[in-house]
């Protein structure tokens, strides 16, 4: 629910994985493979999927894209 627009989302089985997978900074790779793999589905359309659900939950301000921290020279 968005408080700021009174405004309840729903999401299917897939977006609530997903919705769970992105609680902590996530990569959209990484979401991508414990999704496909959960769901025994095409890593392509997998990847469509997710960017999409991850565009309409921006769009609608329930999350928002941080960057990726920088690598060290170390790791």
């Amino acid at each position: 629910m968005s408080l700021e627009d009174c405004v309840y989302y729903g999401l299917n089985e897939v977006g609530f994985a997903v919705w769970a997978l992105i609680q902590t900074p996530a990569c959209v790779v990484d979401i991508r493979d414990q999704v496909a793999r959960r769901f025994e589905v095409e890593l392509d359309v997998c990847e469509k999927d997710i960017l999409n659900l991850l565009e309409q939950l921006r769009d609608a301000g329930l999350v928002q894209e941080v960057p990726a921290p920088e690598k060290t020279a170390s790791g």
